[in-house]
């Protein structure tokens, strides 16, 4: 487990944490988690550690019934020790209002990558003269950031946002 750097681990549901925490334990230079979510997965139980993992993904394998993290569970996510450690996000949320909350709350994110339920009418629009949801991020993104956001071109409904 010394070599481990990155790790995809699928839950169902509240199953599994302590056997992963188990894992995460031994895994000292793990760098990357990846959460695959067949089924809706508890975050109230989210409070796994580790020292190493920079890098959080929270993805699913197919784009039906896709899960997005609410207010609620962003907050949760925000304020366990893997979030605030975590320089790297890859998630799936509700609201615009979302992604300046987890910028917000975690101190040392520099990359989010992220798709946004309330945008998808609009997602395709980075074609054309406006993209709404990048317009709205940078009239909204406190002037203490640096930053950079871009749609990503591989995958229209998800933009990329670097602090």
């Amino acid at each position: 487990l010394d070599h481990l750097i990155s790790l995809d681990v699928k839950l169902n549901r509240d199953l599994g944490y302590s056997q992963l925490q188990v894992l995460l334990d031994r895994a000292s230079y793990l760098y990357s988690l990846r959460f695959c979510h067949l089924n809706d997965f508890s975050m109230t139980s989210f409070n796994i550690k580790s020292k190493s993992i920079r890098r959080l993904e929270f993805f699913q394998h197919f784009e039906v019934r896709l899960r997005y993290f609410n207010s609620e569970k962003c907050t949760i996510l925000a304020n366990t020790s893997l979030a605030f450690q975590c320089e790297v996000l890859m998630i799936d949320v509700e609201s615009r209002e979302n992604i300046l909350e987890l910028i917000n709350i975690m101190p040392n994110l520099r990359a989010l990558s992220v798709r946004c339920k309330d945008n998808e009418n609009n997602q395709y629009e980075s074609f054309e003269t406006n993209d709404n949801l990048i317009e709205w991020l940078h009239q909204h993104i406190p002037s203490k950031y640096t930053y950079s956001i871009k749609r990503n071109l591989y995958n229209i409904p998800r933009i990329n946002l670097w602090i």
